[in-house]
């Protein structure tokens, strides 16, 4: 498979927002998964996650998902360094 460059990629400049609950809290209607951005799949890139990060933020993505595992009652270590480039979301 080819990687598209990532000039060829057409970009927004605003992410629509979605509330999250009734405090008047919104959120990016899309969200970024950060799960692969920890070593749970092997070796992270860490200057291509912040690279992912810096983007996605860019872009107006405010819903950043750092978990390693949904249905987890805890945050894994797997998801250790994920939530660390997240800020520890």
């Amino acid at each position: 498979m080819s990687k598209i460059p990532v000039q060829a990629i057409p970009r927004r400049t605003e992410v629509p927002t979605r509330a999250l609950g009734s405090g008047g809290l919104a959120v990016s209607a899309i969200g970024l998964g950060c799960m692969g951005m920890s070593d749970f799949y092997g070796p992270a890139d860490h200057s291509t996650n912040l690279a992912v990060l810096n983007h996605a933020i860019d872009i107006g993505v405010s819903f950043l998902a750092p978990w390693a595992v949904v249905s987890s009652p805890a945050p894994s270590s797997s998801s250790t360094s994920s939530r660390k480039m997240t800020g520890g979301a």
